[in-house]
């Protein structure tokens, strides 16, 4: 997680592939820990960020229907831009596994 926060702490983009590893892996833990599920949003907002449809939060557009999508699907992009709440998130979580042994 160390690596996700000094790319976040650069600025800029993201890379999308360290972004998809580091969620799922966290995604795995929550199935030990469920208390980290809310902190694990601001990855899935910035993962769907670039997606058509989608505010400046990641978060659906309301009215946005699937209708309006393209037919094809673009491939996703090699970097993306981190949503406000990442931030936050990826401090919370370093918080909670910081000490030896899980609070």
């Amino acid at each position: 997680m160390q690596s996700l926060q000094a790319n976040l702490d650069k600025g800029g983009p993201l890379p999308f592939k360290l972004l998809e590893q580091h969620q799922g892996f966290l995604v795995h833990l929550q199935q030990i820990y469920p208390v980290i599920a809310p902190y694990l949003k601001g990855l899935q907002l910035t993962l769907d960020g670039w997606r058509e449809g989608r505010d400046d939060d990641g978060w659906k557009i309301p009215g946005w229907h699937l209708s309006e999508l393209p037919a094809t699907s673009p491939n996703a992009p090699s970097t993306v831009l981190p949503v406000p709440r990442l931030s936050d998130d990826l401090s919370t979580l370093a918080a909670l596994f910081e000490p030896a042994t899980p609070p």
